[in-house]
């Protein structure tokens, strides 16, 4: 049973309103499923949404956060956070405390964690879920770079490295499972 998640997105204010409304009905999704959040820490963009999501019902989500980060004033300050030392121990202890993972849109910073957990996860030093939110379409391209990837031959066929949830629906469906 999924109890916790940590949430990859970007932070990004300049991003699509559309991203940022859907991060935030997923936080309230999340919350209502009773999910502990884990995610980043900050306020702005997708991720600020997502926890605004969370707390408007009155769900559960801490930051993780390096001290750099809290030091430039980046840290959500309506959110409890857990400040680590660096990117690297921020990125372990956010799938050391997760059931699932869950990439909402993002940039460089999201693409490089999701991809780090489906690769713990293909190395089995991650055991759960990976979802890849499309929300939008906007991982479309990155789907269709995995499906070459597979049928190329890089990665196994049939191996269920990570899930993809083009909605809440598909989300809920995939936490109650």
């Amino acid at each position: 049973m999924i109890k916790s998640v940590c949430v990859y997105g970007g932070s990004n204010s300049n991003s699509s309103a559309k991203y940022s409304d859907e991060a935030f009905r997923v936080g309230v999704a999340l919350a209502k499923l009773g999910i502990t959040v884990y995610y980043g820490g900050g306020a702005c963009g997708v991720m600020g949404s997502l926890a605004d999501g969370v707390m408007s019902v009155g769900g559960i989500i801490k930051g993780v956060i390096p001290q750099f980060m809290v030091e430039r004033g980046w840290a959500y300050d309506k959110v409890e956070h857990i400040v680590v030392d660096d990117m690297h121990i921020r990125k372990k202890t956010m799938l050391d405390m997760a059931d699932m993972a869950i990439a909402l849109p993002g940039s460089n910073g999201t693409f490089e964690e999701v991809l780090e957990a489906i690769t713990w996860r293909q190395l089995a030093l991650f055991g759960g879920k990976v979802v890849i939110y499309n929300s939008h379409g906007y991982y479309d391209s990155l789907i269709q770079m995995f499906n070459k990837a597979t049928e190329d031959g890089f990665m196994n066929v049939g191996v269920d490295f990570f899930t993809v949830a083009n909605n809440i629906d598909e989300l809920a469906s995939l936490i109650e499972k």
